[in-house]
């Protein structure tokens, strides 16, 4: 199979100008050794079939996705805190945490070690608003997180959204 390599949109910042209103710059990031895949919409929807099938993917489509984005599972905490080698506060015993507050925006969440051994936090929300985003980079840039969005997620493609969080690039 032809292994593709697609580059990511990470949102760089994001502002709430007015309620329901929110800026985001995004910057168009490759993966290490990869290169932007520039395809004509048909050969990308075929390339997207071959990858995932139609519907919910199966654990075949599930293992290429994990192949495609060079990670692998682990069985760390499933917050974005533990991404930074945090603790999530929920099981530090506190009553709020980024994990429970944006709950919508973190649906299907999934901790992943990449190449490196670093851990990669991922949710697959189905919707989330513009706020929710800009909270989420708020959240995640003390912690020396990035946020990446990805328009193709293995959860559940052309339905959901993949958002990956992982450390910044020392």
């Amino acid at each position: 199979m032809r292994r593709q390599v697609c580059a990511l949109w990470r949102v760089a910042d994001a502002d709430v100008v007015s309620p329901g209103v929110v800026v985001a710059r995004l910057e168009l990031e490759v993966p290490p050794g990869g290169r932007q895949a520039r395809q004509d919409p048909a050969e990308e929807l075929a390339t997207l079939e071959e990858l995932f099938g139609a519907g919910n993917p199966g654990p075949a489509q599930v293992a290429r996705f994990r192949e495609w984005m060079l990670l692998r599972p682990s069985g760390a905490g499933r917050c974005p805190r533990v991404a930074a080698g945090k603790r999530c506060e929920l099981a530090a015993g506190g009553r709020d945490c980024v994990c429970s507050r944006l709950h919508r925006l973190l649906d299907h969440p999934r901790m992943w070690l990449d190449a490196a051994g670093e851990r990669v936090y991922t949710a697959e929300p189905y919707h989330f608003d513009g706020e929710e985003l800009a909270e989420l980079v708020a959240e995640c840039r003390p912690l020396g997180l990035y946020v990446t969005v990805h328009g193709t997620s293995p959860y559940f493609p052309g339905r959901t959204v993949l958002v990956l969080i992982r450390r910044e690039a020392g």
